[in-house]
């Protein structure tokens, strides 16, 4: 995704809602303590919204890709090529915008009208939704750019319209994560320099990927996650020295490419302790799904393994880690005398630690599972119980499966486009 970047005020189109029987009603706050619900299988009934309806209503002209949601699921985050979507998009490129569930309105966050059309690729918002962190192209001869484009990281500040150029370097940030309090940003490099960490308040920079000894990591690190108060960071990462006699520096030798495992650091102790655990406490390779939860206390990730003792075939397991305890569990447990072959993944765990939704091909996580479809699936960490939410009629892509930190909005890609849905309650 290549363009430019203007840094005027967003332009903010209020009158350019959904279409009435489209609009998301608005979610009354709740209890995050809500009783879990027995196991059943929940229709995807009313309620699918597309995000990237253009003006109008009219279907969007450029593909689109889901990027995040604020944490009470009102504002949805989104990049797309589609020039429809707001008045005066003539770039002819990504841009990053923020679609307004409860009201309609959508705003264009990264470019303006009145400098240079920006594009954007990678974004991410905060938990209030005030703070859009994304990657754009600057071009030659931009104020404080160099001779060649290059990738740089922006904030925009929705509340005041205000957008800043954050970094000025040759190692092009990629893949910004923001927290929730929206004070930090993590992000990697497309230049394999490691995972960083700005401060907005203290205006400082830390590379987090080192070894005990404080030497660089020795391979790359991608796709940074952080916790909601910004002090725990996870990162995917081939190094073989994040760790004190770290397992992958044994199979390092004896490998071309070492497995790219799931890591977590922590901001008030500065350690790194892996995060791709298994429940018999084996370091597993972990696939590009891998998050933390909101508090930052579990690590979520999935792996393969296989589907039986007598087979070779496998599936992917997504597992639960609390790091504080040490322990590791599965989050698609199946039903008694079962065994599991299909996919579980992406999952996404509520503020309060109690709930984990995923996606999942399999058919034996429930009673009654014969649509023979990718549903989601919301565990009870507390009470053990599984419920289905069927998405039977629904194309959807699992792999974009996001859902907001209070369990009330799910958010996915159909072929290009990026819907949202109300969840059930809990």
């Amino acid at each position: 995704m290549r363009g430019t970047c203007g840094l005027a005020a967003a332009a903010l189109v209020s009158g350019a809602a959904l279409p009435a029987q489209a609009a998301l009603p608005a979610q009354a706050a709740r209890s995050a303590q809500a009783p879990g619900s027995a196991q059943a299988a929940r229709s995807a009934g009313p309620g699918l919204v597309q995000v990237d309806l253009g003006m109008g209503g009219a279907q969007p002209n450029g593909w689109s890709q889901a990027s995040g949601m604020s944490a009470d699921g009102r504002y949805v985050l989104f990049v797309s090529q589609a020039s429809n979507l707001v008045p005066g998009d003539t770039d002819g490129d990504y841009d990053a915008f923020v679609r307004d569930l409860r009201t309609g309105g959508i705003e264009r966050v990264s470019a303006g009208d009145d400098v240079l059309p920006g594009g954007a690729s990678e974004a991410s918002i905060s938990a209030d939704g005030r703070y859009v962190a994304f990657t754009a192209v600057v071009p030659p001869g931009w104020p404080g750019g160099s001779d060649s484009a290059t990738w740089q990281l922006f904030l925009r500040d929705r509340r005041t319209g205000h957008a800043e150029q954050l970094t000025h370097g040759t190692d092009e940030p990629d893949a910004p994560a923001i927290s929730g309090n929206g004070r930090y940003i993590a992000y990697a490099t497309r230049q394999g320099t490691g995972i960083h960490v700005l401060d907005l308040r203290k205006k400082t920079t830390r590379l987090i990927t080192k070894a005990p000894d404080g030497s660089p990591a020795d391979r790359r690190s991608d796709n940074p996650v952080i916790s909601a108060d910004g002090s725990t960071v996870g990162f995917l990462s081939r190094a073989t020295n994040l760790l004190p006699r770290d397992p992958a520096a044994a199979a390092a030798p004896s490998r071309p490419s070492t497995p790219q495992r799931f890591y977590v650091w922590n901001r008030h102790t500065g350690r790194i302790q892996g995060a791709s655990i298994d429940p018999a406490g084996a370091p597993r390779p972990a696939s590009l799904d891998a998050r933390l939860s909101p508090g930052g206390r579990y690590a979520l990730f999935s792996a393969p393994e296989p589907n039986g003792p007598d087979t070779t075939d496998s599936h992917t397991e997504l597992y639960v880690r609390d790091l504080w305890r040490g322990r590791t569990e599965k989050a698609a447990r199946p039903l008694p005398n079962t065994v599991t072959t299909g996919d579980s993944h992406n999952g996404a765990m509520t503020a309060d630690g109690r709930s984990v939704y995923f996606a999942s091909t399999a058919d034996n996580l429930t009673p009654g599972d014969t649509n023979q479809a990718t549903d989601i699936f919301r565990r009870d960490l507390r009470t053990g119980r599984t419920e289905r939410i069927d998405m039977t009629g629904v194309a959807w892509t699992p792999i974009s499966l996001r859902v907001d930190s209070f369990g009330t909005t799910a958010l996915f890609e159909e072929v290009g486009k990026v819907y949202a849905r109300p969840l059930p309650r809990t």
